[in-house]
């Protein structure tokens, strides 16, 4: 069984650096940890009702964010996410060394130009975020 966040964009990117070791200058250090997640844009409207098995069962279209090996990358990790039927993929390359919030945001324009390849976003969206149940979120 899969687990759930109501998430913005913002927290998903930030979420994701957050797994990865950073040092105390706020630097990244090792970048294993990094969740492969789902995730679906929801109006803020629809996350008033809080029931997130109809919420589940409605929202269209899924995403993905994934870790990548191409075998170029040996000081770092790379990302891809796109859309559940494809044709708006988005790659980023997170180095050891990064600040973690120039990190975090290269995540986060990495899903919102992958989103946005498909539909228009609110001002007042969030992501439904679906991480498999084997993976840790962090709180």
């Amino acid at each position: 069984m899969s687990k759930y966040i109501i998430s913005t964009i913002k927290n998903a990117a930030e979420n994701v650096i957050k797994n990865m070791q950073i040092d105390k200058h706020g630097y990244i250090e090792k970048t294993d940890g990094i969740i492969n997640f789902n995730f679906a844009v929801v109006d803020k409207s629809e996350t008033k009702n809080k029931d997130l098995k109809k919420m589940i069962q409605n929202v269209y279209p899924w995403y993905g964010l994934k870790v990548i090996n191409t075998g170029f990358q040996d000081t770092g990790v790379e990302l891809v996410s796109n859309y559940y039927g494809g044709g708006s993929g988005h790659y980023a390359e997170i180095m050891v060394g990064m600040d973690k919030t120039e990190a975090a945001m290269i995540i986060e324009n990495m899903l919102t130009d992958t989103i946005t390849d498909n539909e228009t976003l609110a001002d007042d969206c969030y992501l439904l975020v679906e991480v498999p149940e084997d993976e840790e979120l962090q709180k």
